[in-house]
């Protein structure tokens, strides 16, 4: 995970009522005001090809500090998308 997020209910539910939504989360033991979402990363290596898609938000994530942990450096990912 590169990061994630904190969203109100009401703005991801937007069509379920909001008693409905809070029942759900609340089986689940979460909190019923906010949802926390992951951003994720896919580095997809076809051996020939490497790209990087980000999903993160901006400076939000941390997909650049993990960097230094990897087998290969940005240099040699020559195709990189950053969906926001």
């Amino acid at each position: 995970m590169d990061s994630e997020g904190r969203r109100v209910t009401e703005s991801l539910f937007a069509n379920a009522p909001q008693e409905h939504v809070e029942g759900v989360l609340r089986e689940q033991n979460l909190p019923v005001d906010r949802v926390t979402t992951p951003y994720t990363c896919l580095l997809v290596d076809t051996r020939e090809h490497r790209m990087l898609v980000d999903t993160g938000a901006g400076d939000l994530g941390h997909v650049r500090k993990k960097e230094q942990g990897w087998h290969w450096q940005p240099p040699e990912i020559p195709t990189q998308f950053a969906d926001r």
